[in-house]
């Protein structure tokens, strides 16, 4: 009896102690949609080379600035790159157009339509660093990068195509493809998108 009363009284001297609140739950962060393919991956060579540093300051540009913004103040026609990609490679350009596609699964590129018909250039970033918005297309770019030429090999443009055709929810036949390619990129530093026409 006595040992019962003694349990007794310990709970209730637990009972009298001052309540502590609970501490609250950390709030998990919402993770971005993250590119699982070609491209993607940090160490993949289709990976988006990191920028060069620069002192020069954004240009002040109507629309909304993604990244660094521009700073460049001349811009270079896509078709002239296009025409020639070995002698822009490495180099910082600035480019112009009109916005014909954008990443659907994390917005981590676009594609910046030419000054000529069927002429455009990806513009790719580093997943999260930059997310354009899903409706971007039909909007007025205006993005600065690095021309980059990346060899692929047959099956490595297969990859590429099929990763491509699996962000847009589109059908694609790897037996399409019969030889491989070199891709000319925009590795991107920033970009500013308006309504311009």
């Amino acid at each position: 009896m006595r040992h019962s009363l003694s349990i007794l009284a310990a709970l209730a001297a637990l009972g009298c102690q001052e309540a502590k609140p609970a501490a609250p739950a950390a709030a998990k962060p919402v993770a971005a949609p993250v590119c699982q393919g070609a491209g993607c991956a940090p160490g993949d060579p289709l990976a988006p080379l990191p920028a060069a540093a620069t002192s020069a300051a954004a240009l002040v540009l109507a629309g909304t600035t993604y990244g660094a913004g521009v700073t460049l103040k001349d811009s270079t026609a896509v078709s002239q790159i296009l025409a020639n990609p070995e002698a822009w490679a490495g180099k910082r350009v600035r480019v112009e157009g009109q916005v014909a596609d954008v990443c659907q699964m994390a917005g981590c590129w676009m594609e910046v339509a030419g000054d000529q018909p069927g002429k455009k250039l990806k513009f790719k970033v580093t997943d999260g660093a930059i997310v354009f918005p899903k409706d971007s297309a039909g909007k007025h770019a205006i993005a600065e990068g690095t021309v980059r030429l990346i060899p692929l090999s047959l099956e490595q443009t297969r990859k590429v195509k099929q990763h491509e055709a699996d962000e847009q929810g589109k059908p694609f036949d790897p037996n399409s493809v019969t030889a491989p390619e070199t891709l000319v990129r925009l590795d991107g530093i920033g970009a500013v998108l308006n309504d311009k026409k």
